[in-house]
């Protein structure tokens, strides 16, 4: 049986970048954030999504340089419809993805 890691992400205020518990979530506050802390989850985690927005440029196939692919094994978690979202946005063309 595989033991899943469990992190916690919230939209932080105080440019701290956090511990990934529930009392300390990371930083998920921009879209840089986001998705470097998605890179860098291992397989088979628990990603626990506080309530608010969570911009992100979306999938490495995508936005190379930016994005990130969803791995084995991970459960993405919400706080409800309407209080977690995660919303797609553009990345600039400046940082080097494809931008197809």
């Amino acid at each position: 049986m595989v033991t899943l890691q469990t992190f916690y992400i919230g939209i932080r205020t105080d440019n701290l970048p956090g511990k990934g518990t529930t009392s300390d979530p990371f930083d998920g506050s921009t879209a840089e954030k986001f998705d470097k802390l998605m890179r860098e989850f291992p397989e088979n985690t628990i990603i626990n999504l506080l309530e608010g927005t969570f911009e992100t440029t979306g999938s490495a196939s995508y936005n190379e340089i930016n994005g990130y692919y969803v791995k084995n094994g991970w459960k993405i978690r919400g706080r409800g419809i309407d209080k977690t979202v995660i919303k797609k946005i553009s990345f600039p063309s400046n940082t080097g993805g494809n931008g197809h």
